[in-house]
């Protein structure tokens, strides 16, 4: 996969983006993902959160949008305990090209998937050859 103008930082919360560090766990919230398979193109949609200590000057909406998408997984939340957790990006890294779900590789290897891993234990992993960050979107 080339990561085109973002790359996960190594506290696996934070991409940086054209040298902008972006914490998608304080300060951004998973909205929406947007699948089109005969395009073969997933889009992850975050927006800016509303609290005191986000920089006014953040991006307020971005989507990672992977292109050439040969394989998407998904894995269902934990529990419903607490719904908001669906929103907060508990890490991002890379991981390898099977069924695991649980966690992240240090190393960026060229055959390695993207994986979003929530609080509420969804993950999402995507294997493309391509993924872009498009800020303000909508």
């Amino acid at each position: 996969m080339l990561l085109t103008n973002f790359k996960p930082e190594d506290d696996y919360i934070s991409i940086n983006y054209n040298c902008k560090i972006l914490d998608l766990h304080n300060d951004y919230e998973f909205v929406s993902i947007v699948q089109n398979d005969d395009d073969r193109v997933i889009l992850l949609n975050f927006n800016k959160r509303n609290d005191d200590w986000v920089a006014e000057d953040s991006i307020e909406n971005f989507s990672l949008k992977f292109t050439a998408v040969r394989q998407s997984w998904f894995r269902e939340r934990d529990n419903d305990a607490f719904p908001e957790d669906a929103k907060v990006l508990s890490m991002i890294g890379f991981s390898t090209d099977d069924d695991y779900m649980d966690g992240v590789i240090a190393k960026t290897i060229e055959d390695m998937v993207l994986i979003l891993i929530f609080e509420n234990g969804c993950a999402i992993k995507v294997a493309s050859q391509f993924a872009e960050l498009i800020e303000n979107v909508y």
